[in-house]
């Protein structure tokens, strides 16, 4: 075998026997969300999937994310009657990772959006407050 072959063999190994240890997962994904309103959160899973809160409630929004790295940030952005009203960052710790944040709201139409770190939007959950 010619010199030069021997040294690009290693190259041309598939990833799986170069390295079995790393998994698909742990390539680059698209940064992702799901989001659904809840009455609650109980070990890191929301209680219900709701849309019809009483003024009296806490709304929590709990967001699982993919494709994020430690360190990430992304925004819950509360909008009432299509204006913003409050805003929450929260750091991603893992690939896959799920948070949430909660708020007593006032009677209206509201919208969280989830947001990436440029603003775009990953995920959004409308629900009434009477």
């Amino acid at each position: 075998m010619p010199r030069s072959a021997a040294l690009t063999l290693p190259l041309i190994l598939p990833l799986a026997l170069a390295a079995p240890h790393v998994l698909a997962e742990d390539f680059v994904m698209a940064l992702s969300a799901e989001a659904q309103a809840t009455h609650g959160i109980i070990d890191r899973k929301p209680t219900d999937e709701a849309n019809d809160f009483l003024a009296t409630d806490y709304v929590w929004i709990w967001t699982m994310v993919k494709g994020g790295n430690p360190g990430t940030v992304i925004k819950h952005v509360w909008k009432r009657d299509g204006v913003t009203v409050f805003r929450r960052e929260l750091r991603v710790g893992a690939r896959r990772w799920s948070t949430n944040s909660h708020h007593r709201c006032p009677p209206g139409v509201w919208t969280v959006q989830v947001q990436a770190e440029d603003a775009s939007v990953l995920a959004e959950v409308d629900f009434i407050v009477r």
